[in-house]
């Protein structure tokens, strides 16, 4: 993560579109970038940064299992299913015996 900022910092100021003739056979040689200083706060930073990047992933995966274990999720997959047939002139959900067949909609 502290090398990230070093290259956006370097993509930012030589800007996206030089970015491939500044690396690739360039006369200058390739970037060198400095090591960063290493603070307390610095590592703190980059550690909150982690741990929230990580308590993201884990609010979406939740989010994603609750959703699809649920009747939420069935009925959306209904409502898409619907949408789609419908979309495809092929609406015949209320038929029995339609291979889309919905026993929960109500109209084609």
């Amino acid at each position: 993560m502290v090398y990230n900022d070093e290259v956006r910092k370097f993509v930012e100021g030589l800007g996206v579109e030089k970015i491939s003739k500044r690396l690739v056979n360039s006369r200058e040689g390739p970037p060198v970038f400095e090591q960063p200083e290493m603070t307390l706060e610095k590592l703190m930073e980059y550690g909150n940064m982690l741990v929230m990047e990580k308590e993201n992933v884990k609010r979406i995966q939740l989010a994603d299992q609750y959703f699809n274990e649920t009747a939420l999720g069935e009925n959306v997959k209904r409502v898409q299913l619907h949408c789609v047939t419908c979309v495809a002139g092929k609406s015949d959900v209320t038929d029995p015996a339609a291979k889309n067949f919905d026993p929960i909609a109500r109209s084609d």
